[in-house]
């Protein structure tokens, strides 16, 4: 599902208002888990990349399919609870959701370039992202470092 369509697919009946609760949820408890502790541009950013992975042909077409991916996004995957617990941090999270999905910031624009499908924290250990050597480093927000295709 591609998010610019998702008020006109609701208006129309395509969608069902859960699968959007759920999509929508996906994204705010995603920049919940994954930048929480970042500021919007962050959040945002972390935001992006996931739905430059619906965008693309390689991944699910959905932001749940994306985020429940096997080992993709470590929040999903943790065994720890899934329920935001820091009211101030889900509060900004749903306010990041909006602006990403709706375009009310020029900052919903970052990263425009599709090909931005990766990120890892800056604190991680090189053994664990050696996967990135196949890759293009693009910039580093917050405590993400991100990444393109070659």
């Amino acid at each position: 599902m591609k998010p610019i369509f998702i008020a006109i697919l609701l208006a129309a009946g395509v969608l069902q208002a859960e699968e959007y609760d759920s999509e929508y949820m996906c994204l705010a408890k995603s920049i919940y888990f994954e930048a929480g502790n970042q500021n919007l541009l962050g959040k945002l950013a972390v935001a992006k990349v996931i739905l430059n992975r619906v965008a693309a042909t390689d991944y699910p077409n959905s932001i749940c399919g994306v985020v429940h991916q096997y080992k993709q996004f470590s929040w999903y995957s943790d065994g720890k609870s899934d329920k935001p617990k820091e009211e101030d941090a889900w509060r900004l999270s749903l306010e990041a959701t909006d602006h990403i999905l709706f375009g009310e910031t020029p900052e919903a624009r970052v990263f425009e370039d599709p090909s931005i499908k990766w990120y890892h924290a800056d604190y991680a250990n090189p053994k664990m992202v050696a996967w990135t050597s196949n890759l293009n480093r693009v910039d580093k927000l917050g405590a993400h470092i991100f990444y393109s295709d070659r």
